[in-house]
């Protein structure tokens, strides 16, 4: 069995830490060494750490000045002496044989990482309230790609599985990233694992996307991440957009449509993130301030082209389409005001706030035959509303396609504003 290091950044999180360690020393594969990063907490984190330092000796404790979590996990891997290696967040929890799993993957395909799926859960009262899944069951089972199709399809993976930004749900191989120097930059504190997971995908073999949901990503209400404000999110995502259409075209020199198409979606997808969260309660903006974010966020030329190069945007959004044209700013706010006293409002938040999640789903087999049959349609001649029909019954089924398609018209979605 080879070793498997396995990094948590420690920052005050002493009421959910024990829950997360005992997850880690309980997996079905022994050979593991956890490496527990203390970032300066000033609870009770430290100590939780050293008690169980001293019960299992495969715990390493690094207590360190607060630095923030990309700090924290870079000095981790300095500590390193697994040839694989994983990272888990100290609120979070993994199955027990997620380890396993991934070793097993990762050695099985001579591929240099392998992605397992999510639960986000919602906790409330310390009772589960809402869990989402992310998975890679909307493109296969158990995909095992080399380097020129994972490259080629890193945009499709990128909106439609939602795996591929943060660094908890796979495993690494530590050659790789201690031979080309890759960490996480710690000059910025939003996206910093999408950059360190660029700089590793450049060098990968290929990659595996395992659709089993292995990691348990704990969102607490009271310190959720949708709660938190910031003023530069948008310019944020449009820079890590910005740099995965860099990677990409230094990789593949010309993305082809359907890469375009996709990145435009995901461009589109983060545009309305960034839209809802101007409307949180801790914001404390006033409807002017509001009305300028959206502003900003309509008229920039990224996301004016992506809404009009993507076939898919969530059917509650449909309206920027052409809400955007002449950037309707008044139009937006009311729509999202309304939304807000709605659950479809922190619905949207919470979908988002791991890397765009999706709620898994389980199509019947009319909706797998209509889906088959348009599949077999749009090989012969492109056509794009049927394309549309199509991406609809993939992403929303069958009940919700035929509404789109009998109420569908601008003139019926302006005057339901």
């Amino acid at each position: 069995m080879k070793k498997v290091s396995i990094i948590v950044p420690v920052y005050n999180a002493e009421m959910y830490l024990g829950y997360c360690i005992n997850s880690i020393l309980s997996q079905t594969y022994t050979n593991i060494e956890v490496i527990l990063v203390n970032d300066g907490s000033t609870d009770g984190s430290l100590s939780i750490c050293n008690n169980y330092a001293v019960i299992d000796k495969r715990i390493k404790v690094v207590d360190i000045k607060n630095g923030g979590v990309s700090r924290a996990r870079n000095l981790g891997l300095e500590y390193v002496t697994g040839e694989y290696v994983q990272f888990v967040d100290s609120d979070d929890v993994i199955a027990l044989n997620m380890t396993e799993r991934l070793v097993e993957a990762i050695e099985a395909y001579k591929t240099d990482i392998v992605f397992c799926g999510m639960k986000l859960v919602s906790l409330k009262n310390s009772i589960p309230e809402r869990i989402i899944c992310c998975t890679s069951e909307g493109i296969g089972k158990e995909c095992v790609l080399d380097r020129k199709t994972f490259l080629e399809k890193m945009a499709f993976l990128l909106w439609k599985t939602a795996m591929l930004e943060g660094p908890c749900n796979r495993v690494y191989r530590t050659n790789i990233i201690k031979h080309h120097g890759i960490k996480f930059p710690e000059n910025i504190s939003l996206g910093e694992d999408l950059i360190m997971n660029l700089s590793y995908y450049g060098f990968c073999n290929g990659a595996v996307f395992l659709s089993d949901k292995l990691y348990y990503y704990i969102q607490v209400n009271d310190h959720a991440l949708t709660r938190i404000y910031r003023a530069d999110l948008f310019s944020n995502q449009m820079m890590l957009i910005d740099l995965v259409r860099k990677f990409l075209k230094r990789k593949l020199t010309n993305l082809s449509d359907e890469e375009e198409t996709s990145l435009s979606e995901y461009t589109v997808a983060k545009a309305m993130q960034c839209m809802l969260r101007l409307f949180q309660n801790e914001n404390q903006l006033e409807e002017i301030d509001i009305k300028a974010g959206i502003a900003e966020i309509i008229n920039d030329q990224r996301v004016r082209e992506a809404i009009k190069k993507c076939n898919f945007i969530e059917e509650q959004f449909e309206w920027i389409r052409w809400l955007s044209e002449f950037s309707d700013v008044g139009a937006i706010y009311e729509i999202l005001k309304n939304m807000k006293s709605r659950e479809l409002f922190n619905t949207c938040l919470e979908l988002n706030v791991a890397d765009d999640l999706i709620i898994e789903k389980r199509p019947g087999v009319i909706n797998r035959s209509l889906v088959w049959g348009l599949n077999k349609v749009l090989r012969i001649k492109n056509i794009r509303t049927l394309e549309m029909v199509r991406n609809s019954l993939v992403d929303f089924g069958i009940k919700t396609t035929l509404a789109k398609i009998l109420n569908y018209s601008p003139k019926n979605q302006c005057s339901s504003r």
